[in-house]
């Protein structure tokens, strides 16, 4: 994910897989338990959201679960350049050419999403982080 387009997370933007170079590793994976009483928020390391659930019907507000991936064997989480991004409640415009209102930054960087953080008390979604990806070189 790299981003949500309303606080009520109605449409979700995801990353175009590219077949060439894949990003995730599609194997695996760890599913975090939103609705517990202190709930993991963030993925393991080097693994981003890929999907969420809302089990319970809460139109989305309230999330329950966030799927987690690893990123493919080459691929890295630049943990030193992650971003906290504030949750805007307007709606932009939906479409693939215009910024949504709650997106990861887009730049020459690869950004997924890797944490969710909720205000106290569990009810909504205040903040999200978004890291970059990068290739690990190997020698």
């Amino acid at each position: 994910m790299a981003g949500f387009w309303s606080n009520d997370l109605d449409y979700v933007l995801c990353r175009t897989p590219d077949p060439v170079d894949p990003f995730l590793n599609a194997t695996g994976g760890v599913v975090l338990d939103l609705s517990s009483t202190d709930p993991p928020s963030e993925c393991p390391s080097n693994h981003v959201i890929t999907a969420i659930a809302d089990l319970n019907n809460y139109y989305y507000i309230r999330l329950d679960e966030a799927k987690c991936l690893p990123l493919a064997e080459k691929w890295k989480i630049d943990y030193f350049r992650c971003v906290i991004k504030t949750v805007v409640a307007a709606r932009a415009p939906l479409s693939n050419m215009t910024n949504w209102s709650n997106q990861c930054p887009v730049d020459d960087n690869v950004y997924f999403i890797t944490q969710l953080i909720y205000y106290t008390g569990k009810n909504y979604l205040k903040e999200f982080k978004c890291c970059p990806a990068i290739k690990f070189m190997f020698n």
